[in-house]
């Protein structure tokens, strides 16, 4: 089981670190959460982003926003589209993710001789959303990518 250590960065924002170099930003809104990006898929993220936000007492709804399609930005986001999370990446990310979620690329990126037995997903990039467009508002807090 992969460790994720995590740092209050501001009353709103919490930094997850995870395998490597890996970090994610949670965001926690008046209205909304958003986690920004997902890691590379091992252990459960979203276990510690719910444990994140209980803590907080906070009850609002998440969204996921992958700033790219990079293995270590994006393979996370699997456990998010199961549990019917809105995760969100740019259309013109779209071949890198697909590119990167590949097993094959991911256990050889990555020299996973440590980590034969963790078991390596990605979504169906047809289950993330994307383009041009405006994120949901978290309330005070708002995103916007073109």
């Amino acid at each position: 089981m992969l460790n994720f250590p995590t740092e209050t960065v501001d009353s709103h924002i919490t930094r997850i670190y995870a395998f490597g170099t890996e970090l994610m930003y949670l965001v926690e809104g008046t209205e909304k959460n958003v986690l920004i990006d997902t890691g590379i898929g091992f252990g459960s993220l979203k276990g510690v982003v719910d444990e994140i936000l209980a803590a907080h007492g906070n009850t609002n709804p998440l969204a996921v926003l992958l700033t790219h399609g990079h293995v270590e930005h994006a393979n996370g986001s699997g456990e998010f589209v199961d549990a019917g999370i809105p995760v969100y990446l740019s259309e013109k990310d779209r071949y890198i993710y697909l590119q990167h979620s590949d097993e094959v690329f991911r256990r050889g990126s990555l020299e996973m001789e440590d980590f034969a037995e963790q078991e390596v997903s990605a979504p169906d990039c047809g289950m993330i959303g994307g383009g041009r467009g405006r994120f949901p508002a978290l309330g005070e807090k708002k995103f916007n990518w073109k």
